[in-house]
């Protein structure tokens, strides 16, 4: 955490100025090793020279139970340590738990209880899941947990195991594999399934060997249906990955990130077509094989496809506002926000304006 950004900005929230404005970026509760839980606590503010600060304000141990209210009452005591004023608060980014979103005990709903009280502007409060938790959430809903099944088996066996670390070492070393070792999953590192996967197909014919050495053959890596379906997870997963790394990179806004969310949906219903159609172009591992079950992993991408739909309309409901927010010299004055029009025509019609935002970042244009 950089000390002096989270002062300063402190110390602009307690200033009178109205225009300094807050979001609690992320609410996330976990358990750590020692089975407790922390709340992880990231602020996000605005100050009146459109300065943007995001940093961890505070890890905060939760002792006892977890519920929304143990959630809100940790909040209000950092709120109050730090001289938060809740008038400024404008989002909050949470989890998607029920501790954390529940419309009557989560913590959004005893805000949204408390808000005249708190003076807090309830109708502009902004209440959205973490986009990047959502993404893994998505994930999840692919179907084809046999693969993953096995994977996961043969690589606790090889790497859980320190004699078969490393024996299956020298073998690779022996052999001159491309690769020095299996990749490890952890299902919290978001990034690592994909990672395994990738390195476990490179490696197919060598784990095949190996397990064979050590009187465990693997059936399913000389079954031809078994390989295609890993192929297909491969190449999907791949591309999840990225999708991931592109929603983490730093000194993004919302509209960016909203932006690529969409590309990757349009993508999934390009996918989904195609597949069905009998052509896996896109799918560079995949396409390797014969006898292909284009219908299957079809399907397949249809229920990613409605998981992202379905799981993200939070973001949709306010596409709109990311469109004028990230364009507003073509925005459509009539369907902008009354408040904004007188404004925005004032944009529109001044072409230095106009000039100066095809030149700069958008946080220096605003």
């Amino acid at each position: 955490m950089r000390k002096e950004g989270v002062e300063s900005l402190l110390a602009h929230l307690n200033s009178v100025h109205p225009k300094i404005t807050f979001t609690v970026e992320s609410l996330d509760e976990s358990t750590d090793l020692s089975d407790t839980a922390q709340l992880a606590i990231f602020i996000r503010g605005v100050d009146k020279e459109f300065t943007v600060t995001e940093e961890l304000l505070v890890l905060q141990p939760l002792k006892g139970t977890t519920t929304g209210e143990d959630i809100f009452n940790e909040v209000q005591k950092v709120f109050t340590r730090f001289g938060l004023p809740w008038s400024k608060l404008k989002g909050v980014c949470t989890d998607g738990a029920p501790s954390m979103v529940g419309l009557r005990k989560g913590f959004i709903g005893i805000l949204n209880e408390k808000a005249t009280a708190l003076n807090v502007q309830k109708d502009d409060l902004i209440v959205l899941h973490c986009i990047i938790h959502q993404q893994n959430l998505c994930s999840k809903s692919i179907r084809l947990q046999h693969v993953m099944d096995v994977v996961v088996k043969t690589i606790n066996f090889i790497r859980s195991r320190g004699l078969n670390h490393r024996q299956f070492k020298e073998f690779l070393d022996e052999i001159s594999a491309e690769y020095n070792d299996v990749t490890y999953y952890c299902e919290v590192r978001w990034l690592s399934k994909g990672k395994m996967l990738k390195r476990f197909y490179e490696l197919t014919n060598e784990i095949a060997d190996f397990m064979k050495i050590k009187d465990k053959p693997l059936s399913e890596l000389s079954d031809p249906k078994w390989i295609c379906d890993l192929a297909f997870l491969v190449d999907l997963t791949g591309y999840l990955n990225d999708l991931n790394l592109k929603l983490q990179k730093q000194g993004q806004l919302v509209n960016d990130m909203y932006s690529h969310l969409k590309a990757f949906q349009v993508k999934l219903r390009l996918w989904e077509s195609q597949v069905l159609s009998g052509n896996s172009y896109h799918f560079n591992t995949l396409s390797t094989y014969e006898n292909i079950a284009y219908a299957q992993y079809a399907e397949e991408l249809k229920l990613l496809s409605e998981q992202f739909s379905n799981r993200f309309s939070d973001f949709k409901n306010m596409e709109d506002c990311f469109s004028l927010f990230a364009n507003p010299t073509k925005s459509n004055v009539q369907n902008a926000p009354i408040h904004l029009q007188m404004e925005l025509i004032e944009i529109q019609e001044n072409s230095l304006l106009k000039s100066k935002f095809e030149e700069v970042e958008l946080c220096d244009f605003y």
